[in-house]
C-alpha cells in the first residue's frame, strides 16, 4: 500500500523532466545565438537536477512517515 504513495511524485517528476528535455531539443535547432543556447541549456539542465532532488526529498519524506507535509505549516 505504501508504494502507491510514491507514484504521484515520480510521475510528476518524469513529466517535468521530459517536458524540459523537449524544450532543450527544440532549442538546439533554433537560429538563436550560441551564447543564448548555452545559457538556456544550463538553466534547463539545472532545473532537471532540481526536479530530481525534489522528487528524491519527497520520497524520503514519505518513507519517514510524513505523507501530509502541509501539517508543518
Amino acid at each position: 500500500m505504501k508504494k502507491r504513495k510514491y507514484i504521484a511524485p515520480i510521475i510528476i517528476g518524469v513529466i517535468t523532466i521530459v517536458y524540459l528535455l523537449a524544450m532543450l531539443s527544440v532549442l538546439i535547432y533554433t537560429e538563436e545565438a550560441i551564447w543564448i543556447k548555452v545559457l538556456v541549456s544550463i538553466i534547463i539542465l539545472s532545473l532537471n537536477g532540481v526536479t530530481i532532488y525534489v522528487v528524491n526529498e519527497r520520497i524520503n519524506e514519505i518513507k519517514g512517515g510524513e505523507e501530509d507535509d502541509i501539517s508543518k505549516y
